[in-house]
């Protein structure tokens, strides 16, 4: 685990109290393990048992639904499982990480977990990151802020390899985060597929059908998806600096399509600026 420093904390205000108990009641796991349903429930030595269990990834994403079930309904003993999710922050698996990240963003009284997600925020994996980043802006830990605003902008899909590609999509196609969007064949004359790592729109293909391609060349620009900057914006709320207003404002104009996000970025603008406000006053 990272031994990163404390992060700078604001004063707080009522506004950013009210934020963050309205932003921790409505958060959903957005990158949550899409489509998996865990309807069985578990004893606590199950959850314990499953939880540790490296051998079987499903087994510790139920335990983790259960517990996050436990937190939401306010059940005091949720707490005696805290010390076993930090660690997941290393395990293998990314969807694990994954669904740990979100975990740890319901209860801010969690020993050790704002530094794994100061961790996990530096993910190798995008939707890892953007969980983790999500979670960690309820701490009002600035770390969160760099992901966060790059939910609101386009996301590259580069080449891992060079060789031939095709299958390539057409512009304006909607993509979804694991989705085949091309196919490559190496220069060694293996075939792979190549993977969105996350949710969005074809913006701009970059390459054609049949052409040659090097390792790390862009294959296609991918327009934010509404729910990724609806999330990231309500993050922004709390986290947000004077100086993200007018990212905040260029990337809604460019990328919003929806009344409520829209919306969302003049909450989140207004919450900004009556926060340095406050501050100045102070």
């Amino acid at each position: 685990m990272s031994e990163n420093p404390s992060p700078t904390k604001r004063k707080s205000t009522p506004l950013l109290m009210v934020a963050i108990l309205v932003f921790a009641s409505l958060a959903l796991p957005v990158y949550f393990w899409k489509g998996t349903w865990f309807g069985t429930q578990l004893t606590d030595e199950q959850i314990r048992e499953y939880l540790t269990d490296a051998d079987n990834p499903r087994k510790t994403q139920h335990a983790l639904e259960r517990i996050t079930e436990r937190i939401q309904s306010k059940d005091a003993n949720a707490a005696s499982f805290y010390p076993l999710i930090p660690p997941l922050a290393s395990n293998d698996r990314h969807e694990i990480r994954m669904m740990a990240a979100w975990v740890m963003g319901w209860d801010t009284s969690g020993d050790g977990f704002q530094e794994a997600l100061q961790k996990l925020v530096n993910d190798p994996v995008e939707l890892v990151q953007r969980n983790a980043a999500l979670s960690l802006s309820k701490y009002d830990d600035y770390r969160s802020k760099p992901v966060l605003l790059s939910m609101l902008v386009p996301y590259e899909i580069k080449c891992p390899q060079s060789g031939s590609i095709s299958g390539l999509l057409q512009k304006g196609q909607p993509i979804r985060a694991g989705m085949e969007v091309a196919y490559l064949k190496s220069n060694e004359g293996r075939s792979s597929k190549i993977i969105s790592p996350v949710d969005g729109g074809v913006k701009r293909v970059a390459a054609s059908n049949g052409s040659d391609v090097s390792k790390g060349d862009v294959i296609y620009e991918v327009s934010p998806a509404q729910q990724d900057m609806w999330e990231a914006l309500r993050a922004l709320l709390i986290v947000g600096d004077p100086e993200d207003i007018e990212s905040i404002q260029k990337n809604t104009d460019r990328y919003a399509t929806k009344p409520h996000i829209v919306e969302q970025s003049k909450e989140t603008v207004m919450a900004i600026e009556k926060r340095a406000q406050q501050a100045q006053g102070d």
